[in-house]
């Protein structure tokens, strides 16, 4: 799985999503430990795509064996 912030954000990035460090860190201390995230917000700054595009994410990455490294 995602070893460190900077894997995430390269992972959001392949993604075609630019995201904050800090959004990326509280992505990551939620990701690695297996526990939920959960995001607040006004309508339309994003939560659903940061769903979609990590979902999409992870999924290549469990799916693709080439990419075991970030297992």
């Amino acid at each position: 799985m995602i070893q460190t912030i900077e894997e995430l954000e390269h992972l959001l990035s392949e993604q075609c999503y630019m995201s904050y460090h800090d959004l990326a860190t509280a992505i990551f201390l939620a990701v690695k430990p297996e526990k939920p995230l959960f995001l607040e917000g006004e309508a339309g700054v994003g939560k659903t795509e940061v769903a979609k595009v990590l979902s999409q994410g992870l999924a290549r990455i469990c799916n693709n064996p080439e990419r075991a490294s970030l297992r």
